[in-house]
């Protein structure tokens, strides 16, 4: 049975996320505006190193309205891309509440990427400059790619780094409860 990787996309409504999965799942794009409803969800199968990997990629509503929901979804993640608009300096602002919402709700594992969405956009429609990125990602210690869902422009290298930087969840054993007793013959699995 193959492992299973599974990575979160979050940040602000309009920064791209949607279109970001779909490029790395499908190869398309798609140029309207696309409302998530809550979670979106899809999944993509890869080979690492000549093993066969599942990547579930759950893409979360930026909207308010959703925001409640998205704590269960953080749980067992081992990879989040924390996506902004190159063009909307408010959802590069907003970075570092969703830095803090995975502090909250993520466990202590998670590998984070950040991901500057519309990069193929002209530069003069940029509001953050790249040295404010550099700064966020060093301040942060958090990698980060100047992205284009168009163009398909660093989408799978920002993926690629997030699965490479993950590790896959260790397979559970079966517990023998008849050798995981202490010296009272209690389950060690059961006693505090």
């Amino acid at each position: 049975m193959p492992e299973v990787i599974k990575i979160i996309i979050i940040g602000e409504s309009q920064v791209g996320k949607s279109c970001l999965l779909m490029r790395y799942t499908d190869n398309i794009f798609i140029n309207s505006y696309i409302l998530t409803i809550g979670i979106d969800f899809r999944v993509k199968k890869i080979m690492r190193e000549d093993q066969p990997l599942t990547i579930s990629i759950w893409d979360a509503a930026g909207t308010e309205r959703f925001r409640s929901i998205l704590p269960s979804y953080y749980r067992g993640c081992h990879g989040v891309l924390l996506c902004f608009d190159m063009t909307d300096r408010s959802s590069f602002e907003r970075v570092i509440y969703w830095l803090s919402q995975i502090d909250i709700h993520a466990p202590t594992t998670i590998k984070k990427v950040l991901v500057a969405t519309k990069c193929d956009l002209s530069l003069s429609q940029h509001q953050i400059k790249l040295s404010e990125v550099e700064a966020m990602s060093k301040e942060f210690s958090v990698p980060f790619f100047l992205t284009s869902s168009k163009t398909g422009s660093q989408v799978e290298q920002a993926f690629q780094n997030l699965i490479d930087r993950t590790q896959a969840p260790q397979k559970l054993n079966s517990v023998n409860l008849h050798t995981n007793t202490n010296a009272d013959n209690k389950c060690t699995a059961c006693v505090k």
